[in-house]
């Protein structure tokens, strides 16, 4: 049980940092609407979910970190809820 915390704080902390704190997925966003758009349009901010929003990536990451787990489905679930509301903790605490 305490491996699967560690994950869950892994994960929580990952996500928080490379979305929240570093803004990779925002660089990416922009990359992404000039590739579609030419360079002479101004940037009009979009959202790309699950990927630009932390809680919602770190739900996602632990489902399939969780398929791999020794964990039936409905524990899965609970514990990426868990992770999602650790996030929220983190993301509070360091930014």
């Amino acid at each position: 049980m305490m491996e699967i915390v560690t994950v869950m704080v892994a994960i929580s902390v990952v996500t928080v940092f490379f979305i929240d704190a570093v803004g990779l997925v925002e660089k990416f966003k922009r990359w992404l609407y000039y590739l579609k758009y030419s360079k002479g349009s101004p940037y009009k901010p979009y959202s790309l979910k699950p990927i630009d929003c932390s809680m919602c990536m770190s739900f996602w990451l632990f489902v399939f970190m969780g398929l791999s787990l020794p964990l039936y489905y409905h524990e899965i679930f609970v514990l990426s809820c868990a992770t999602s509301l650790l996030t929220i903790l983190i993301r509070k605490i360091c930014l």
